[in-house]
């Protein structure tokens, strides 16, 4: 503490009249070694003394001068002393702590070729007492070039301490390994990803990861995104299927986000990828899949894809895949990929929907507008037969709406009843272009098999079922003029599109309740969406209705029951904003203004209050 410069001093001694000493590339910095190291330079490096090593039985340890170094001039030099195991461990505990995740790391190499070496991470309470030990899987070396060997493991419970060890066997007595660089660090796994280590870079292994079909998995230093390794997927058939096998804990209703980093090779055209997320309940038993597609280029590169979805309710658990699709061999052998980096965490665009507590409509919830630099988002609804719809919002159709905070809600109350459907969020990019993500279907409920919704979707408070006596008879009017020409046996008939459906609607109501609900929706005069049973297969209906006609079904007074004779010619989608929801209660009202006064400021009458109409 304090210090501001350091003078870098040699002195030699010992030395008769006349001698001359050489000094040369001198220097002073930082030491070379792993990002966030714990372990002391000397023990990783062992540039001074082999101190902070012991031999395991059967070995001998020492510090050892040589060229062929990773860092510096020295080594720890491993020698068996007999054919069996060998190995050397670190005599003081590097400080740790529990519950984080740290990485060690060791460059090695053997001396004649081939071996395989294993390095652990022990784990010692504040006593001294070893707690437990994580171990890597078996590195084979190939070669006289040094080898990168990674263990990851988590300090457990009371760990304050960790030591290195590495092993290995040996075929008989004078074998050498060289051990430089050992270090542990606490992992670099990337802020809120839920991933391990293994499962995010693939540096200690393959752990985490499967083929499922059409392809083999391996660890590779061919290509690296980060660091040395990358998972090489080798396909064998035009699509294949990776996963991470461990069961992923999330949250039910939240949102979450999954990137890979994928190298890929050129390719005459863009290749196709799919991201998908396996929500699985507590059992372990699937619940739903979301797939999103992505396109990666026809370039040769690096890419990241960015896919996200919305856990469903009850859901405990997510397993990932990618899964690369219409691939084309050359010469028989298919192109492979490289994935590296991999990211998973809370967050990233989602969709969420669900049916309306009161009318028949949807609540949907969208989360992750933010994520990226995108400007302007829009929702839609998608059908069945893939015919894709806007949604209405307070200001019209949700399209180009400025993004001005993470999560927004809305309301449907369009979609047809008794069927699924889906929506999906568009985050908007002038520049970059857009990204979206799909809810899973949900299916808004359908009145009884008797009764048709009468809606105005401007004021969607003004809806109700009501019980159809008898279906319109559609008519579709020609606009044509017939022209008879002297000399001519046939017309000249002169014609444009025919017009819009027109028919009858014949109700019924049973109370007087119902009769003044029906008049509250026909009273204002606006366009109309009917809405049929799923079962009926009729297709909804935007209508006009024009005369109308209410009359008694017995000549009882006492009797409420009235027959409705509706006038409807079929029109467009009618434009404007939403206004109000069936489910407004009081508390909206008290959410929205402070007092009385901002209450009758704002609306006109009862009604407004009531559908929420300023």
């Amino acid at each position: 503490m304090g210090a501001t410069y350091a003078v870098v001093r040699v002195t030699v001694t010992g030395l008769s009249a006349g001698a001359v000493v050489y000094i040369d590339a001198i220097a002073f910095g930082p030491p070379i070694g792993w990002q966030g190291n714990v372990i002391p330079y000397n023990t990783t490096s062992v540039e001074t003394d082999a101190s902070g090593w012991v031999a395991a039985s059967n070995t001998t340890v020492d510090r050892f001068l040589t060229t062929d170094t990773w860092d510096g001039w020295y080594v720890q030099r491993l020698t068996s002393t007999a054919a069996g195991v060998v190995g050397s461990a670190m005599v003081t505990g590097a400080p740790v702590t529990a519950g984080a995740a740290y990485a060690a790391y060791a460059m090695v190499k053997s001396t004649p070729g081939s071996a395989v070496v294993t390095l652990a991470i022990r784990w010692y309470n504040v006593g001294g007492t070893l707690i437990s030990t994580d171990t890597s899987p078996a590195w084979t070396l190939v070669g006289t070039a040094y080898s990168r060997i990674v263990a990851e493991g988590t300090a457990p419970v009371g760990a304050t301490t960790a030591r290195l060890a590495i092993s290995s066997t040996a075929a008989a007595g004078g074998a050498t390994w060289f051990v430089d660089l050992a270090g542990l660090a606490p992992a670099p796994i990337i802020p809120d990803s839920l991933l391990t280590f293994a499962e995010q870079s693939v540096e200690p292994a393959t752990l985490g990861w499967t083929a499922d079909s059409g392809c083999t998995v391996a660890r590779s230093e061919t290509r690296a995104f980060d660091s040395f390794a990358s998972l090489r997927v080798a396909p064998v058939a035009s699509t294949a299927t990776v996963s991470i096998t461990r069961a992923i804990p999330v949250s039910e209703r939240e949102s979450f986000r999954f990137s890979p980093t994928i190298w890929k090779p050129v390719s005459s055209v863009p290749a196709r990828m799919d991201m998908i997320f396996s929500w699985r309940d507590a059992s372990g038993t699937l619940i739903s899949t979301t797939v999103g597609q992505w396109t990666l280029g026809s370039l040769e590169g690096w890419y990241q894809p960015v896919g996200s979805a919305l856990a469903p309710d009850g859901t405990a658990s997510v397993r990932l895949s990618l899964r690369f699709s219409e691939m084309t061999p050359t010469l028989g052998v298919y192109p492979e990929r490289f994935i590296d980096r991999t990211t998973f965490g809370p967050g990233g665009l989602a969709v969420y929907a669900e049916p309306t507590a009161v009318g028949y409509g949807a609540d949907i919830y969208v989360q992750g507008l933010t994520d990226g630099s995108y400007t302007t988002w829009s929702l839609t609804r998608w059908l069945a037969d893939g015919s894709e719809q806007p949604v209405r919002g307070a200001d019209g159709d949700i399209a180009g709406i400025p993004i001005t905070s993470d999560r927004a809600t809305a309301q449907d109350f369009e979609a047809p009843l008794g069927v699924p459907v889906q929506y999906k969020a568009r985050i908007i990019h002038p520049i970059d272009g857009s990204r979206g993500s799909l809810s899973l279907p949900v299916t808004l409920p359908e009145p009884p098999t008797t009764d048709v919704v009468l809606k105005d979707v401007g004021q969607p408070a003004r809806q109700a079922a009501v019980t159809a006596q008898e279906l319109p008879q559609w008519a579709r009017a020609a606009r044509q003029a017939v022209h008879h020409v002297r000399g001519r046996s046939r017309p000249v008939v002169i014609s444009d599109v025919r017009l819009a459906r027109t028919g009858s609607l014949t109700l019924v109501t049973a109370s007087a309740v119902e009769r003044d609900a029906l008049w509250w929706i026909l009273d204002s005069g606006t366009t109309l969406l009917l809405q049929w049973p799923a079962v009926w297969g009729e297709r909804d209906v935007y209508v006009q209705v024009g005369d109308v006609t209410e009359g008694r079904l017995t000549r009882f007074a006492e009797h409420g029951d009235r027959s409705w004779s509706l006038a409807l010619t079929e029109v467009d989608r009618p434009v404007g904003g939403l206004a109000g929801s069936p489910d407004r209660t009081w508390d909206d009202i008290a959410t929205d203004h402070d007092t009385w006064d901002e209450v009758l400021s704002t609306y006109g009458t009862w009604l407004d209050v009531y559908a929420g109409v300023a």
